[in-house]
């Protein structure tokens, strides 16, 4: 991937989400077994691989997103109370655009979230818009940690994806801006073997209250939510996949042959010629044709055909 930048996604058109039997299908750049949950807003929060039900709160619109439609979330948000996260690594993908420039909120509305994010010592966490930066904030009713990622400059007018990881066993998030990695930080120690669920649904465009005041005004699309921290061969997938490039194929075959031809064909052939040739022909010649005509005639010839 390319880094992150103005103009990533600045010639970009809408054009509709690549289905099943496409050549371009998601599911040919990714293993979908990986997901706990997809919905792409063609018109509805349909959870494309059928593992969670999603559900429209207030008034939400849809409008062109990234491929397809794209959901807005300023009169509402969608609600996922199914999605559960425990002491599990995860990653959360989606793409963001920002829409009402001039009226932008200058706080932190929420991205998406399962935690009351009136204090942010709340436990839980969430997602969220700053000025110029995401906040990725979760705590435990008492510690908090903040990751704060800037922005590149003018993000604001394209389309910008973002991806959050969480590596339960290394106790470290990640944040990614256009499939580049953006900030690597560690969590607080006190987070170890925490549930990272709380009694809130998990809520896309609001926290787990769904009344928190500051609202986004962003459209997003593609929301995917996956088992375990996010892989590199992922992230590669992602960005082959929304680019329209060819995935790298591994070259899997060198790693193969080296294993099996050197243990195979060394250890046969050493073996059986050696042992059976110049035992047979050194007892047979010698005492048949001793030393008369040894210029003459050429022992492993005119001998083996004769006698038999």
């Amino acid at each position: 991937p390319v880094a992150p930048g103005p103009g990533m996604t600045a010639n970009h058109k809408t054009v509709p989400t690549p289905g099943a039997s496409s050549q371009k299908y998601i599911g040919k750049y990714l293993d979908m077994s990986k997901l706990k949950t997809a919905l792409f807003f063609d018109g509805d929060v349909t959870d494309h691989i059928g593992k969670l039900t999603a559900s429209e709160k207030g008034t939400v619109e849809y409008k062109d997103g990234y491929f397809g439609k794209a959901v807005g979330v300023y009169n509402g948000y969608v609600s996922l109370p199914e999605l559960k996260f425990g002491t599990d690594s995860f990653a959360i993908a989606l793409w963001m655009k920002k829409t009402n420039l001039e009226e932008r909120n200058p706080w932190d509305p929420v991205i998406f979230g399962n935690k009351d994010w009136n204090v942010g010592a709340n436990p839980g966490f969430v997602l969220s818009e700053w000025t110029g930066e995401t906040r990725f904030n979760v705590a435990n009713g008492s510690t908090r940690t903040d990751v704060n990622t800037d922005f590149f400059e003018g993000y604001e007018a394209d389309w910008t994806h973002i991806i959050l990881s969480v590596d339960r066993k290394t106790n470290k998030a990640k944040i990614y801006y256009n499939f580049s990695c953006m900030a690597d930080a560690a969590l607080d120690s006190s987070f170890s073997g925490m549930s990272f669920d709380t009694g809130l649904p998990f809520n896309l465009g609001q926290d787990g209250t769904g009344t928190y005041v500051h609202k986004t005004d962003s459209l997003f699309d593609d929301l995917l939510v996956f088992n375990g921290a996010i892989t590199d061969d992922q992230i590669q997938g992602l960005y082959c996949y929304y680019f329209g490039k060819d995935v790298p194929v591994k070259p899997t075959v060198p790693t193969t042959k080296p294993t099996t031809k050197p243990t195979t064909k060394p250890t046969t052939k050493p073996t059986t010629q050696p042992t059976t040739q110049p035992t047979t022909e050194p007892t047979t010649q010698p005492t048949t044709q001793p030393t008369t005509e040894p210029t003459t005639v050429p022992p492993t010839t005119v001998p083996p055909t004769a006698e038999p």
